[in-house]
Parts: structure tokens; sequence; C-alpha cells
């Protein structure tokens, strides 16, 4: 099962969770990633560690073991939207979701980490521009979902650049 153009979207339920590579859907079991940058003010290129994959759905009482499947994510483009509800309310009552959109490509056969580029937008937004990317700013990305262990974690982090004439420095912790 080759992947190169991984994408999952969530409404924060298994239900309203779809996973897709190159536009047909995949059952998973499992999918991991994790990127670790060395730099205390982010930056893959600084040096970083990378584990991911992604686990197929054979039988969802089998739990994940090293006996198991694991296609890596990589070489390709991966893309969450992590959508939760603000607790606010449309006009005709249905919820209004937050969307937390991650993007990670590396493109490179033997998966370089200089080839590795990630972008974030958070709010109500659909996509990922230029803009949002934080490739040089990422001090760590962990998402892992474990649907047999009904288990879902994520978080990024990111070096937010002091504003001008602060002498503090802070990372961010979203999601």
């Amino acid at each position: 099962m080759p992947l190169n153009n991984i994408v999952l979207m969530t409404f924060g339920t298994w239900e309203s969770t779809n996973l897709l590579n190159n536009q047909e859907e995949v059952g998973a079991a499992r999918l991991f990633l994790h990127i670790v940058c060395d730099s205390d003010r982010g930056g893959i290129r600084a040096g970083s560690g990378m584990e991911h994959y992604l686990s197929p759905l054979d039988d969802p009482s089998t739990p994940i073991d090293e006996e198991t499947l694991k296609y890596p994510l990589f070489p390709g483009r991966f893309e969450a939207d992590l959508s939760v509800p603000t607790g606010v309310k449309n006009a005709d009552g249905s919820l209004v979701y937050s969307h937390n959109l991650i993007a990670v490509e590396n493109t490179h056969p033997t998966i370089n980490q200089d080839y590795t580029r990630v972008w974030y937008a958070g709010g109500t937004g659909g996509s990922v521009s230029d803009d949002d990317e934080v490739t040089d700013q990422l001090l760590e990305l962990y998402l892992e979902l474990d649907y047999p262990q009904n288990i879902v974690r994520g978080y990024i982090r990111i070096y937010k650049k002091p504003l001008l004439g602060s002498d503090s420095e802070l990372a961010v912790t979203l999601l």
C-alpha cells in the first residue's frame, strides 16, 4: 500500500473521522506522526528526528504490536484537519468548529530532513497557505490515533519569536 498523499479529517468522533490516501478512503487501525527538533528555538533543519507510519485496519479488535504492518507516511504529503467545537452555534443551531490544520510534506525518496516542511493554521479557515509555514519554528509535532485502543492525542509546539522590544522567548503548544 504505497502512501503519498494522506488527508485526515475529523470532527471529534471516530464516526466523523475520515482518512484518505490519494483521494481513496483508507481503513487504518493506527496513525502515528512524531517530529522532534533539536533546537530550543525550533527548526527542522537545525536537527530533528521523525517517526511516522500508518497501520491498516484488518481487524479492529487486534491491538497494535510489533507484528502489525506499518506503512511510512513519507515520502509524500500528510494533511490533517483536527476540528473541535467552539461551544458557539450558528444561526441554524449547528455547532461552529475551530479548525486546526496541519500539513507535513517530505517528497525526498530517502526522507531527508532538509526536505521536510510543516504548516499550521488555526481558526475557521479551510486550508493552509505559504504564510502558515512553521518549519523553522517547529519544536515538536505529535499525532497519535489508535482506533483499537480508543486513543487520540495530538499537539504541535512552535517557537514564537519575541515581539520587538521584548526579551521574553516563548514556546507555544497548540491543540
